[in-house]
């Protein structure tokens, strides 16, 4: 597994108050914001992390990316951004955010750069609030969502920080497996001559 360099940009992304940041902020300080903590812990779009995966340090970027639905103003379009892979969340207890993912894929799928060194980017579909009961999308609509789409599936709380950490580990892998295979797709292929004694 390759260590990702010191400027590997993820993002995440999905509908207003799906969790994003509060899941983001689970991830890099390990607790569950509370409304009041979330003016000192919040500063900015961008938080970075060092984390150890499989033995091996990784540091990434991660983007709090708003609204990637709207192109004038997320930091997701910015020419200044390449994020090579995308948590897409929607909460278990607000149905409309479920249905709004087939249209946020859609979104990442057409950026107007879709590749990023010559692969497409890796997508992680991450259900948030599985603490709250009761929930209005079920785990198994999830999976579904997920197996339609190809893409891997992970069932978070950012509360109990259940599944936070394997959501991220887990879009890691993926980008680092992807980039393996690309790396061997474009090895010259040795030919076998055969030899008559």
């Amino acid at each position: 597994m390759a260590a990702a360099d010191s400027s590997t940009p993820y993002a995440i992304l999905g509908p207003p108050r799906v969790g994003k940041t509060s899941l983001l902020v689970s991830y890099a300080y390990h607790q569950f914001p509370e409304p009041s903590q979330l003016a000192e812990l919040i500063h900015d779009e961008v938080y970075r992390k060092s984390p150890v995966i499989d033995n091996v340090p990784n540091c990434i970027t991660i983007l709090d990316a708003v609204d990637v639905l709207d192109r004038e103003s997320s930091i997701f379009y910015s020419p200044d951004v390449h994020a090579h892979g995308i948590l897409c969340l929607y909460a278990v207890d607000d149905r409309t955010s479920f249905d709004a993912l087939d249209e946020i894929i859609a979104a990442v799928r057409s950026h107007p750069e879709p590749l990023i060194d010559g692969r497409p980017r890796e997508i992680v579909i991450v259900a948030t609030k599985t603490d709250v009961d009761p929930a209005v999308v079920s785990s198994d609509e999830g999976h579904a969502k997920a197996a339609a789409l190809r893409v891997p599936f992970v069932e978070t709380s950012a509360k109990t920080r259940h599944g936070v950490d394997l959501a991220f580990v887990t879009l890691i892998r993926s980008i680092d497996a992807a980039r393996e295979a690309h790396a061997a797709a474009s090895r010259p292929q040795l030919r076998h001559r055969c030899s008559l004694l």
